[in-house]
């Protein structure tokens, strides 16, 4: 199941509610490179980029930290362009 962009950038950072609208993921399960874009409505200026992926214990995340560690769903690699 495809899931929506706009997941990504609304501040929600525990992927509360995943599958819900909580995050997005491509719908290509095991099937990589992954992308996503994101096209805003106007000229923005973005200084910083936090990748969060999806917890290990979806059904109950919390806030994550930068000492947080996965065995299971983590995103290991990544470029921003």
């Amino acid at each position: 199941m495809r899931m929506a962009r706009a997941g990504t950038i609304d501040g929600e950072r525990k992927g509360a509610g995943w599958g819900n609208g909580g995050g997005w993921n491509d719908g290509t399960g095991n099937t990589w490179p992954d992308w996503l874009e994101v096209d805003f409505a106007g000229l923005q200026t973005i200084d910083e980029v936090d990748v969060f992926s999806v917890q290990d214990a979806y059904t109950a995340p919390s806030t994550p930290t930068s000492s947080m560690t996965f065995s299971l769903y983590g995103v290991r690699d990544f470029a921003v362009q």
